[in-house]
């Protein structure tokens, strides 16, 4: 109420005061789907190899680790002190909570998604400018999906074609200095 004092409303309405990204995932479209991916996982017993795993496997650490240090004593493995009564144990490690991973996943994913376009923009710039290497990559996909039915990471990575356009893409236009 004190800021509509200093800043007229008009303004108010075009400059974001917060930018939380959780704060502007109003429909909790983010949190419902790491969620269920986080949910289904764990259920399944499923490990991938991506960062939601590394985010998982930290969490489960920590909570781990929480129970196993309150019984150690203050002297480490390497025989050094680690607890000099000046420090707790407890923000020796800190636990990684459930609205961090989702902060994480979130902005993990916002910051990803512009060059991310970028780099597709200027991929279908330079096999427009290109055709040969355009028809080279079209036989390479539809060679991959007669051999393989379906798209998957392993079969991403055996295109030679695909890596070889994108490496060149990302020499010529690189999306951080763009």
């Amino acid at each position: 109420m004190i800021d509509q004092v200093f800043i007229p409303g008009w303004i108010l309405r075009w400059i974001p005061l917060d930018l939380n990204p959780m704060i502007l995932d109003k429909s909790n479209f983010f949190r419902d789907i790491t969620m269920n991916v986080i949910k289904r996982r764990k259920e399944t017993g499923r490990r991938y190899n991506d960062f939601l795993q590394m985010l998982m496997d930290i969490v489960d650490e920590t909570s781990e680790n929480e129970n196993r240090e309150a019984a150690e004593d203050e002297t480490d493995r390497f025989g050094s002190v680690t607890h000099n009564g000046m420090t707790s144990i407890a923000s020796k490690n800190r636990k990684l909570s459930n609205n961090e991973l989702l902060a994480q996943c979130v902005l993990f994913f916002m910051v990803g998604y512009e060059t991310t376009a970028t780099v597709l923009t200027f991929v279908a710039y330079c096999l427009a400018t290109n055709p040969e290497w355009q028809e080279k990559l079209i036989k390479e996909v539809d060679e991959a999906f007669e051999k393989h039915s379906e798209m998957s990471y392993d079969v991403v990575r055996e295109m030679k074609v695909l890596d070889a356009v994108v490496s060149e893409t990302l020499r010529m236009h690189p999306p951080i200095g763009s």
